[in-house]
């Protein structure tokens, strides 16, 4: 009965260190696919009258995207990333 409880105990162990690297390497792929690059138009000594939008790029699986962001109200303007 000791060996049996000590397998259970083994293998649930076995199982959650398992599925935890899982995850992390999972999530360091997905990280690891994009990159965003960010261009701005303002010249110095400019002084902006409205939002400020700048368009941001970044390139997803090998696919270069771009979006625009409105650093002023700190929200994207539009509803996905347009592939370029």
């Amino acid at each position: 009965m000791k060996s049996i409880k000590k397998t259970v105990a083994f293998v649930l162990c076995a199982l959650t260190l398992l599925s935890s690297a899982v995850i992390a390497s999972a999530a360091e792929t997905a990280n690891a696919e994009e990159e965003t690059i960010t261009v701005t138009a303002i010249k110095p000594g400019d002084e902006p009258q409205g939002d400020q939008i700048y368009w941001k790029y970044r390139k997803y699986f090998g696919v270069l995207q771009k979006r625009r962001w409105n650093a002023t109200k700190r929200i994207w303007v539009d509803k996905a990333w347009i592939n370029v």
